[in-house]
């Protein structure tokens, strides 16, 4: 079981309040930085999803993204608790459309490949992330991209997580060639300044 939430190791929360331990984020020393953090991430996340080339990378950064967001609900649930007069307005407008699309391509994974295979590619992705602090020294934080992302570095033992015996089981028709996967009616270019 973990902290206030009492949930199994094994349940998505479970799997991310170990992830976010591992990271040093902990009950007692989350804070408002970290939301911006995950939110910068999630932002990260949903372009890669959006850009999702084939079946099986549809799959990988669909857990992902779904990933991203269940760490937000276990920081945002941690801050509440912690701190009565924590309050969250929100992500910005970008976020927002980016999250809409996301939702749009999870679904549209989910519903063709069904939810066992959602959720067993969850727990690969998971272990997978876990490797990243499997190293002696611990780990460290990178830097990434224009804003200075900071996320965990993968570790000398990181291997990405193995998907295609997943996607070869699964009997929709999606084809594996280049074109993207996700076309949105929730994404408008014009929307986004």
């Amino acid at each position: 079981m973990d902290y206030e939430t009492q949930e199994p190791r094994h349940s998505l929360e479970g799997l991310v309040i170990a992830f976010l331990d591992c990271a040093g984020i902990r009950p007692d020393t989350v804070s408002p930085e970290h939301v911006e953090l995950y939110e910068k991430l999630l932002r990260e996340e949903c372009l890669e999803l959006l850009d999702a080339k084939g079946p099986v990378n549809a799959l990988k950064e669909s857990c992902d993204v779904g990933y991203i967001c269940a760490c937000l609900n276990v920081i945002l649930s941690w801050l509440q608790v912690r701190n009565s007069g924590f309050s969250f307005d929100g992500f910005s407008p970008a976020t927002e459309i980016l999250l809409r699309v996301a939702r749009e391509g999870i679904q549209l994974v989910r519903d063709t490949m069904g939810r066992p295979v959602l959720e067993e590619a969850m727990r690969r992705v998971h272990a997978s992330n876990m490797l990243k602090f499997q190293n002696a020294k611990g780990f460290t934080w990178k830097r990434s991209g224009e804003e200075s992302l900071q996320k965990v570095d993968k570790g000398p033992r990181y291997e990405p997580p193995h998907l295609d015996d997943l996607v070869s089981s699964w009997k929709a028709g999606i084809e594996d060639d280049d074109r993207p996967l996700f076309v949105s009616k929730a994404f408008d270019s014009d929307s986004v300044h």
